[in-house]
């Protein structure tokens, strides 16, 4: 195929490719990130792009009478032109990790998003494949088994975690939200976002850090129905405006999840708040086990202490978790009474149950319980009362006073306002470090005056001696 290469000196980018698809999209997004000035989009439809293309595939990016085609070289270019840009990681392992989680993309779940999409955008596989197949039973399991991947390798990545790499956007959350868009948005409904709640919550932070709906020129919804797939009532059109026949002929690869190391340390228990804190209140839990930590807010006892209700926190958010523990099913169930109630510290494995209880959609049905550390109920200051206990009085028991909902609320904001404002000034090149203060005062004990002075050079003079008047 015959081609034309640009040899005058263009001015600025112009990237040519197809409307919306995952490619276009990347491309266009990474673009509108590094603020590339002078970039253009245009769509190319039918097979004009082989003219502008030497291997007739889209996209290709036009510069300065040059042309680079393939979508990962294009978009790691546009990154290399911004400086100080961290979207390809920041180290050795965080970069590798943004290219694991590419290259998962690319193998496991573009193909199948597409395949899934397809019919509902009035394109037929069968066309499109040259095969005899059942088109909407092949999309029904394509999304089937999409789902199950997200479901065992991204949904744990995402726990506690908002992005997929780091604690900030990289290429990898970009290349994953272009994939999964089209499906969250026609194919996934509410009983599929609720098997993967924290993908949902992940897809939502990137499609609006990454502005999608200024690129796609529409809203970003999440579907609410599920499709029929039915193409009835739809007309067929014979060319695709989402993916190249290229990649559907692909076949694609079947996922057996894959190895994700976050970071070098890892939480050997799970945070209340990682459990109570999805869009269904820690329903889509139920029958999960898991192991927690915290400290008893209060512990009761029922039915002549055959049964005891422990209210877990382990300061991770606002909220705590009824522990349900039972002589007959809990073992080191008689640990409970002897640890000292409010304050005692616990370490509870158990499986996540609905809850009977107004209010909260879940407890926690302890099937382990070890006592991490016992308290004097006499002693220990922060006793169950009808009023919360004073700030004069929290003041006195620094030690404790972050056990307290007001305490460790004010703790979380803190924390929360401090991270906000290293990170901002740090993604800008600021460097974070301890001056030495100058003052009036020697602050060594002492109380003598520290002092600037211009008369340095006339000590000199004096062997040593600091004049005491000019």
């Amino acid at each position: 195929v015959l081609f034309h290469r640009e040899t005058t000196k263009m001015a600025g980018f112009t990237a040519y490719g197809l409307e919306h698809d995952v490619n276009s999209l990347k491309v266009q997004t990474v673009a509108k990130l590094v603020s590339l000035p002078d970039f253009e989009y245009k769509v190319v439809k039918g097979t004009a792009g082989k003219s502008i293309t030497p291997r007739g595939t889209l996209p290709v990016l036009h510069f300065n009478g040059e042309i680079l085609y393939g979508t990962n070289a294009i978009i790691r270019y546009l990154i290399a032109l911004a400086e100080d840009s961290q979207l390809l990681g920041d180290d050795a392992f965080t970069k590798a990790q943004v290219l694991q989680w590419s290259e998962f993309s690319s193998n496991d779940l573009e193909i199948l998003a597409t395949v899934s999409v397809l019919p509902l955008q009035g394109v037929s596989l069968k066309k499109m494949t040259k095969a005899s197949i059942d088109e909407m039973q092949t999309a029904k399991e394509a999304a089937k088994q999409l789902l199950s991947i997200i479901e065992t390798s991204v949904e744990p990545a995402l726990m506690t975690d908002t992005f997929l790499v780091g604690k900030k956007l990289t290429l990898a959350d970009i290349v994953l939200c272009c994939a999964l868009y089209p499906v969250f948005e026609l194919v996934y409904d509410k009983a599929a976002q609720s098997k993967v709640p924290n993908t949902c919550r992940w897809f939502q932070t990137i499609i609006n850090q990454i502005k999608l709906s200024e690129i796609l020129g529409k809203e970003v919804k999440l579907c609410e129905k599920a499709p029929t797939y039915d193409l009835a009532t739809k007309t067929v059109k014979k060319e695709s405006k989402n993916i190249s026949v290229g990649e559907i002929k692909a076949s694609p690869k079947q996922s057996g999840g894959i190895v994700l190391k976050k970071q070098l340390f890892k939480l050997p228990r799970t945070t209340v708040k990682s459990i109570l804190h999805t869009p269904t209140k820690g329903s889509e839990y139920v029958g999960k086990t898991f192991k927690v930590c915290g400290w008893a807010r209060t512990v009761r006892s029922q039915q002549k202490n055959t049964l005891a209700f422990i209210d877990l926190s382990d300061g991770s958010c606002f909220e705590s978790l009824q522990v349900v523990a039972t002589s007959s099913e809990t073992s080191g169930f008689a640990e409970i009474g002897s640890a000292g109630g409010i304050g005692a510290s616990f370490k509870v494995v158990g499986e996540v149950v609905a809850s009977p209880k107004e209010g909260q959609a879940v407890e926690f049905k302890a099937l382990e319980v070890a006592v991490l550390g016992k308290v004097d109920p006499v002693a220990y200051p922060l006793k169950k009362t009808k009023h919360a206990h004073s700030k004069e009085f929290l003041r006195e028991i620094a030690h404790l006073r972050p056990r307290t909902k007001l305490i460790g609320a004010v703790a979380r904001v803190r924390h929360a306002c401090s991270m906000a404002t290293h990170y901002f000034f740090n993604e800008r090149g600021f460097k974070y470090v301890h001056t030495p203060c100058i003052t009036s005062s020697d602050c060594e004990g002492a109380g003598e005056m520290f002092q600037v002075t211009a008369m340095l050079p006339k000590a000199e003079k004096n062997l040593g001696q600091l004049p005491l008047v000019d």
